[in-house]
């Protein structure tokens, strides 16, 4: 009887699978592109124009295993963007030196919405976007 119900997880944890993207709403691509690559230093990894006015643009943070698509709101689009985590907190981006970052972030402008909190599992601030997306900058235990 246990043989039958470890068949299934045993296929599944084969499977080699990732969150590979997460799209961001931007109001336009260079207001996106400035925030997270200019203002965070997320590396720009793709930007193809595919016609239309429409952009492929993907940014990926330090050595982070998923990417951000920064996707141009259009039309109804349009209401969600800095709200596609219904108000809370929806991305956590990680960081090995909070300091470093915390620091330098806030010295380009990067809104926190509290001071550092030190939690049983590590260090973390909540902080904005420019478009209202809660993000945690964090650095684990």
């Amino acid at each position: 009887m246990c043989e039958t119900h470890l068949l299934p997880l045993a296929k599944y944890f084969q499977k080699t699978q990732r969150l590979a993207l997460v799209a961001i709403l931007v109001p336009d691509y260079a207001a996106g592109l400035a925030f997270y690559v200019d203002t965070l230093g997320f590396s720009l990894i793709e930007d193809t124009d595919q016609g239309g006015g429409k952009r492929w643009v993907v940014v990926r943070p330090g050595a982070g295993a998923t990417d951000i698509l920064l996707a141009r709101a259009v039309g109804d689009q349009r209401a969600a963007i800095g709200n596609q985590g219904g108000g809370r907190v929806w991305l956590f981006v990680e960081t090995d030196d909070f300091a470093r970052d915390h620091t330098a972030w806030k010295a380009a402008g990067v809104h926190f919405e509290e001071t550092p909190r030190h939690e049983s599992y590590g260090t973390v601030a909540v902080f904005r976007d420019p478009f209202g997306n809660r993000l945690d900058l964090i650095q684990y235990r």
